[in-house]
């Protein structure tokens, strides 16, 4: 494919930023999508995230510093061994989190935490505070798309894995009812399910939703070949700021993979 002297103009500023500004795993995961590195290099930055009960905490998902095993953080996990291609089921990385899944840690018996206590003990944004006066009775973020990661990795037979069977068939009783949480990023979930169940009337319902987070022009790209990011914590400034560069890089990825599809016209 040829790209416009812009699309290579983007590119070429967002990759300044990457290697100034990224993390290990955004640095791993740019040169994996874009420049044929490695999906091993992926791998082992991936690692440093994990603790020894399989989870995954310091702030992967980089609005929350805990250095804890958390769902979300886990979830964040599994986005990546997604991106890569990872089908390795018997891999330490995949085998941790199906410990940490199974261990019944921060699960109720339906749903897997959208916060945890130990959240609070650490900067981060206001939607990951524990105990916020905010009801998640029917928020599938991230169990859906946990649940999908054990019917693909879980060995058949297994009491995990006839536990992922069973949140799953809850989880597209409740899409269908409403009462699978928030709509558009439900769907980011939900797609992720989608790709492991023999469920057509699910994949239909999905059709023509993606897997992307955010959607910014690109147009909109910084002078220094970043994207801003539209959200902030209010509370922990410092912190925040620092988060707020991480997020950069895994924006610049998003954005990319979008300006990857633009050819010259």
């Amino acid at each position: 494919m040829i790209y416009s002297e812009k699309v290579i103009e983007h590119f070429t500023k967002a990759r300044t930023f990457i290697y100034r500004n990224a993390r290990p795993i955004d640095l791993a995961r740019f040169q994996f999508l874009f420049e044929r590195g490695s999906a091993e290099a992926v791998l082992t930055a991936l690692a440093t995230y994990q603790n020894e009960d399989g989870g995954f905490g310091h702030a992967l998902e980089a609005d929350c510093w805990n250095p804890n095993s958390a769902p979300i953080q886990t979830w964040a996990a599994t986005e990546i061994l997604v991106e890569v291609g990872h089908e390795d089921a018997e891999h330490s990385i995949v085998q941790g989190i199906l410990r940490y899944l199974g261990s019944g840690a921060d699960f109720d018996g339906r749903l897997w935490a959208n916060e945890v206590p130990t959240n609070n003990d650490h900067p981060h944004a206001p939607w990951w505070h524990f105990g916020k006066p905010v009801s998640h009775e029917y928020d599938y973020n991230p169990t859906a798309a946990l649940a999908g990661f054990i019917l693909r990795f879980a060995a058949r037979g297994s009491e995990l894995r006839a536990l992922g069977q069973r949140i799953a068939d809850e989880a597209v009783e409740a899409y269908f009812a409403g009462k699978a949480g928030d709509g558009s990023y439900s769907n980011v979930l939900f797609v992720r399910l989608a790709q492991v169940l023999d469920n057509p009337a699910l994949t239909q319902a999905l059709e023509g939703c993606n897997t992307e987070h955010y959607d910014f022009p690109h147009e909109a790209q910084l002078p220094d070949g970043s994207w801003d990011v539209p959200w902030s914590w209010g509370d922990y400034p410092e912190e925040w700021e620092l988060s707020k560069n991480w997020w950069k890089s895994h924006i610049i990825i998003e954005n990319l993979l979008k300006l990857r599809n633009i050819p010259c016209p």
